[in-house]
């Protein structure tokens, strides 16, 4: 479990380093929109350190049988909108064109931490693997009983 975690939290952790010593190494030569842009990137990897911890800690709550889920009826679009949000200045640094239009309402049963966690990951992982002015699309639908 430790290997799993530490390897999860290698990444945002040395971005956030690399980041800091770029402004420390660079702050006389940097024009406020670039420290602007840069502070705005610090923030967001600061939060979704924040999250990817909080996401940790729900999977090992898991691995050791202790979660206790609570269903409820959720929006999956706003789930997307929540996580949106929190991609949204890494997606602008990378120069990535997020497509999304909600297409009605989508409900799931599900434990919205959970369900939150899960949406958060893909989208994250969906701007993190696309490459600098690349696309990410995302669609929500339900067929039949899936969600997709």
């Amino acid at each position: 479990m430790f290997s799993v975690i530490s390897h999860e939290l290698r990444n945002p952790l040395f971005w956030f380093r690399n980041l800091i010593q770029m402004l420390s190494d660079n702050i006389d030569k940097l024009d406020k929109a670039m420290l602007k842009k840069s502070v705005a990137s610090l923030n967001e990897s600061a939060t979704n350190t924040f999250h990817l911890m909080d996401n940790l800690l729900q999977w090992s709550t898991t691995q050791l049988g202790k979660v206790n889920l609570k269903t409820e009826k959720v929006e999956v679009g706003e789930l997307v909108a929540e996580s949106l949000k929190l991609v949204k200045p890494i997606a602008g640094y990378k120069q990535l064109v997020i497509d999304y239009v909600p297409n009605g309402k989508v409900h799931a049963r599900a434990d919205k931490n959970m369900a939150q966690t899960i949406v958060r990951n893909i989208i994250s992982n969906a701007v993190k693997f696309t490459p600098e002015q690349g696309r990410v699309s995302i669609q929500v639908s339900k067929t039949m009983a899936w969600y997709r």
